[in-house]
Formats: structure tokens, sequence, C-alpha cells
């Protein structure tokens, strides 16, 4: 810069005044700024982790549903007594595919990996020996991670041809009479579930807010979505399950939350949900707010170069003692009165407009303080609502939405503490499993509410009949379960009781609804609490199949 012209007064008081305003605008911004963004990103983390835990909570309900359904097919009389290449079983195996869409193919393979019965006749007659969903499902319940189609893919239509085939297979044994695998029913489920439920959960503004979900396997590898394969690559430093942080993506800046899939234990698929929104976009109330105090000041020290370039060299000395009260406002002092006697109109004028820019500056500033209180009121508010959130979450995780009781989460985890603790003190407790009777009948003839009304009572009337300590559950349809600490002998009277209550209670439009019972008692060689549960679901199907309506004990 040229010596001689910044010798001038008023390049001078130009310079410094001007640089001053727009000091104080610049830090203002950015002490705003950075205040403003430490509490967004806070809270559209947590924002991000609500929506990874819903989704991945409803993919783990869903998983579980779909396995629960194929071991209650392979349990039909149907599969148990008839021949794997009925008739009838290919007529049951079309309706479950008619009542589940997503289903892409179903079917039952003998203990040889001979398809014998297809919906649609898809593969019938094909070996499958070779199929991982055969092998495993020879030896229990089995679900398949996400794979491209085999044998499928020219037999079936692809909605979405920009992406093969894919499907998650569900794998269940089927046992004759004696407890010998006849053989394995099973479903490939279109990965399209997937993709539906995942933009379920997404905002409905989603296109402004680009908040993408993605799914991840076992192996921390992406499965979903398709596109995503190739084109994304992981960061190293995923936060844990459950948290959320900041990272880059290939060297953009993400938010991003990871969750974990709910549903079926040791057996569960492990996938992750990763939720990531571009920081970008998550802060843009704050980038926009630093841009607009940054051009208000640039505003404010156009203002003020301009009166000061055009009045300096005539009022060099009011100007001098301006310049000395603008230095104590610098310095803090911003209720130092700015006044100037020279009985110059122009002066008076330059006085008084410089008491209107430190006004307004100050108004600002309690303004920008004012936004900051309530910004941070917002955020405790919004904090104290996710609080809230978090527990009817937690409640509606472990608690069946129509019957107000416990669902099968909560008695899993009742079913473990009550097995350690049997270990401990070596006191044997007791499962009831109960099923409705021709609970499917009640649905056709009277209509869902009627069987919704029908279970409600039903579950009301067995908690009225437990002792408190006695845990109740619906572990799904027409399907209770009793957990009964420190009891063996009793187990039955309690399921007479049960029984009874119900046989003997008016359910208005259907009647008189009965229920059969299944008892176990656990054993101190058993593995885990499920060794039990299992006696009891084979005591139960003995129950349904010896006429309904009673109660039968396990007996090993």
């Amino acid at each position: 810069m040229n010596i001689q012209w910044f010798s001038k007064l008023q390049n001078r008081l130009t310079s410094l005044f001007g640089g001053l305003v727009l000091i104080v605008a610049i830090a203002v911004a950015l002490y705003i700024g950075h205040a403003a963004t430490q509490i967004i990103v806070q809270e559209r983390g947590k924002e991000l982790s609500v929506i990874g835990k819903g989704l991945a909570h409803n993919l783990g309900q869903t998983l579980d549903e779909r396995m629960r359904e194929v071991r209650l097919l392979s349990k039909r009389s149907e599969l148990v007594h008839s021949e794997l290449n009925a008739p009838i079983i290919e007529q049951q195996l079309n309706l479950v595919k008619e009542n589940y869409p997503y289903y892409a193919w179903i079917g039952i393979a003998n203990a040889d990996g001979k398809v014998t019965a297809t919906a649609d006749g898809l593969l019938e007659g094909q070996s499958v020996t070779q199929r991982p969903w055969f092998n495993k499902g020879l030896e229990g319940d089995y679900i398949g991670d996400a794979h491209e189609a085999v044998f499928l893919a020219k037999e079936l239509s692809n909605e979405t041809p920009d992406e093969p085939l894919r499907f998650v297979d569900f794998a269940s044994p089927i046992y004759s009479q004696n407890g010998d695998v006849r053989g394995v029913v099973a479903t490939h489920a279109s990965w399209s579930w997937v993709h539906n439920v995942v933009q379920n959960f997404l905002p409905g503004d989603n296109a402004h807010q680009s908040i993408e979900a993605l799914i991840l396997n076992r192996q921390g590898q992406i499965i979903h979505p398709f596109d995503a394969i190739e084109d994304v690559t992981l960061p190293t430093d995923l936060p844990e399950a459950g948290q959320f942080s900041s990272l880059f993506w290939s060297g953009k800046s993400y938010l991003t939350s990871v969750e974990s899939v709910d549903g079926n234990d040791e057996k569960g698929l492990g996938w992750q949900i990763v939720i990531r929104q571009p920081q970008e976009i998550a802060l843009k109330s704050i980038n926009d707010l630093q841009r607009t105090i940054i051009i208000a000041g640039l505003v404010v020290v156009l203002i003020a170069v301009f009166l000061s370039y055009g009045l300096a060299n005539r009022f060099s000395q009011p100007i001098a003692h301006l310049v000395s009260v603008a230095n104590r406002i610098e310095k803090g002092e911003e209720a130092t009165p700015i006044q100037v006697n020279t009985g110059l109109y122009e002066l008076e004028q330059l006085s008084h407009s410089l008491r209107g820019m430190t006004d307004t500056l100050i108004r600002r500033k309690q303004k920008l303080e004012e936004s900051n209180r309530l910004l941070e009121e917002r955020v405790r508010q919004r904090t104290e609502e996710l609080a809230i959130a978090n527990q009817e979450l937690e409640h509606s995780l472990r608690h069946d939405p129509l019957t107000k009781i416990f669902n099968r989460l909560a008695f899993t985890e009742a079913l473990s503490k009550e097995f350690k603790r049997m270990q401990r003190s070596q006191n044997p407790f007791s499962i009831i499993l109960m099923d409705v009777d021709h609970f499917k009948k009640i649905n056709d003839s009277y209509g869902h509410s009627t069987g919704d009304y029908v279970l409600v009572q039903i579950a009301a009337t067995m908690k009225k009949t437990m002792r408190e300590t006695d845990l109740v559950a619906r572990l799904g349809g027409e399907e209770f379960v009793v957990l009964l600490p420190d009891t063996s002998e009793n187990a039955v009277l309690v399921a007479e009781k049960i029984k009874t209550a119900v046989a003997d209670f008016d359910h208005h439009k259907a009647g008189q609804v009965t229920i059969s019972a299944g008892i176990a008692t656990s054993q101190l060689e058993d593995a885990d609490g499920e060794v039990a549960l299992n006696k009891a679901d084979k005591a139960m199907y003995q129950a349904k199949e010896s006429g309904r309506n009673r109660v039968k004990v396990w007996v090993g």
C-alpha cells in the first residue's frame, strides 16, 4: 500500500473504521456459527440415530416374522403326515405365496435334496443338495444372507433391471411324528422388501435433506443400495452401534449414525444400518445465518467508509475525537456517548450516524444473544422429546401393541435370565405354550376385529390368573407363552386354570373360544432356556393333535 496515501487522515479514518466494523462482524459471525454448529450437529446426529433405530428394529422384526412363518409352515400336519409331493401341500404353498407378495419362491425338498413341491411349480423335481439353505435347513432354522438368484434368474421377471435379482433365504426342517427329518421347507424373499422398508423410514422431504441409508452385512460390506456397493467406500472409523459422529467419506464430510439390526439372536445375519447426511446440508441453516451476518457487516462497513471518507478532510479535529470515542467502544465501552458540539450540521449528522451504527451493533448483538438463548432452549426441549421418544421406543420394543403384554423379545430376555438363575439355584422353571384353537376360523367368520378382541381378552384373562412373578407374553399371531419361575408341579394347575377361564369367557360374536397348551419343565442338563421352550412347543402340538382344548405335559 502507498505510504503517502495512507498518511492522509481521511484515508486512515476510512481504513480504520471500516476495518473495525468488518472485524466485529466476522468475529460475531464466526462465534455464532461455531456455537450453533455444535448444537445442530448434536441435534441432527440424534435425529439420524432415531431413524436408524426405527429402520433396524423394523428389519429385525420382519426377519423374525418371515422365519416364524416358515417354522410354523414346517410344523403343519400336512407336511408331517402327508407325502411331500401331495397336491394339498402345493395348495398350501400357493396360498402362503399369495398372502406375502415378497416371496419370490417357496418350496419343499425331501431329505435327499429333491424339490418335491413348490408354489407355481418352479424348480419342481430339481436337486438342491448344493444349496446352503438345504444343507443348513436340515439342521435347524436358517436365514441366509443376501445373494443373487442362481436357478431362478431365468424363471422370474426382474422389476429392477439395473440390478440382479437378490434373495434372502428362510428354511426350516420338516420332522415326522417320530422326530426324523423328512425334508426342508424354504422360501426366497425378494430383496425389494428391504428397499421398500428403507424408503418408508426415510423422511418425506428427503429429496432436500439427502439422508441415505446403507445396509452392511456381517463382514462390513455394503449390500444396499445396489448402486452403492461399488461406488461408496466405507470409512475405517465408523462409530459403534448406537453412536453417531462426523466422518469423511471419500473427502466429503457426513454426519454418520450406526445401528445394529435386531432379531434372531445368534442366528441373526449381523446386519448394520448406516445413516448418513452431508454435513453441508445438515448445517445449511447455520451457513445461511453466517452469510447473512457477514453481508450485514459488509453493508455497515460500506456505510462507514462512505461517511468517513467524505467528511474526514473537513473535520479533522472532531473526527479525531470521534476516533478516540470509537477506540473506547472498540475496547468494550459500548455505553460511551458520541457527542460533538461544533454547531455544524454535517458533523452532527456524522455523530448521529455513528451513534446509530453503535446502537445497531448493540441491538444485533442482543438479538444474536437472544437467538442463541432461544436456540439452546429449543435444543433442550428437543433433547427432552427425544428422551421421551426413546423411552416409548424401548417400551414398544418389549410389548405387544395389540394385547399390551410382553412380546417375544421381552420373553426371550426373561427366559435367558431365568435359565441362568436356575443354574445358580438349581430350582427348575416351567413354560406353558398356548395356541388359540381354530383362530383362523374366527378371523374368517367374524373378521379380524373380532379376532383381535379375542386375543386381547385372552391376554387379560391370562394376566388375572398369574402370579406377580410369572411372565405372560404373546409370541405372535394367536400364540401365547407363560414363564413360571421356581415352578414344576404346579404348572399343570396353572395351565388348566387358564384353559378353563378362557373357555368360560363369553367372547361375544366368537362365542366360546378354547386354547391348547403344552407344558415343559427345565432340566439342569439343558443347554439353554430354548430347550424347555421347544419341548413345550411339541407338547402343545400333541394337545392340538389329540383334540384341542386340553393340556399336555412334555415327557421326554
